[in-house]
């Protein structure tokens, strides 16, 4: 009997990232692709992450928390992972940025539960980037705003999805409400 050992390489030196969640993506329609439904003054999250560090600077990405969270719920769906593995090549690409991510609820509710439910939601989004991903926790910053910004204020539960989503800021600095001093990163000329 033959006994095969993995020696453990990368998985990035066998699949390419973007080919996977490429493939992935032609599997679920449009795969985030379409800007179709693009909340104005946003990208689309796969344009998103296209982007320069400059362009990354003056724009922002939403991702709709029912695509990744059952209503009123904060643990991940396991589709929300194709989603997650666009913010994390987004993060990778971009060493030294913060990535922002922001909850957002809709206007059902009280101010602490929408307020709780936006920080556990972006809490398992980072979670899952950190944890699944080993990605570095100093560079995703969490900001729950609950139901305190919302783009539809009017209507029903279905009228109201928009509100219910989680923004993707890169940035390089952190936002000036975190209370934390930026990490030290070893910056190498050219």
């Amino acid at each position: 009997q033959t006994v095969v050992v993995d020696d453990g390489a990368p998985l990035a030196d066998v699949l390419d990232p973007n080919s996977v969640v490429a493939e992935l993506g032609k599997m679920k329609g449009a795969g985030g692709d379409s800007e179709k439904g693009v909340i104005d003054g946003y990208t689309g999250l796969s344009a998103y992450a296209k982007m320069s560090p400059g362009d990354l600077q003056r724009n922002k990405a939403s991702i709709g928390s029912d695509l990744l969270f059952a209503f009123n719920d904060s643990t991940l769906r396991d589709d929300a992972r194709l989603t997650l593995m666009t913010v994390a090549m987004l993060i990778d690409r971009n060493p030294g940025m913060f990535c922002w991510v922001e909850g957002h609820t809709d206007l059902f509710g009280g101010d602490a539960f929408n307020e709780s439910l936006s920080l556990k939601r972006g809490e398992a989004v980072k979670d899952w980037l950190v944890g699944a991903l080993q990605l570095d926790p100093r560079f995703i910053i969490v900001r729950p705003f609950g139901r305190t910004a919302p783009i539809v204020t009017v209507g029903d539960r279905d009228e109201q999805a928009p509100n219910r989503r989680v923004d993707i800021k890169m940035r390089k600095t952190l936002p000036e409400d975190s209370g934390e001093a930026p990490p030290k990163v070893l910056v190498k000329p050219g």
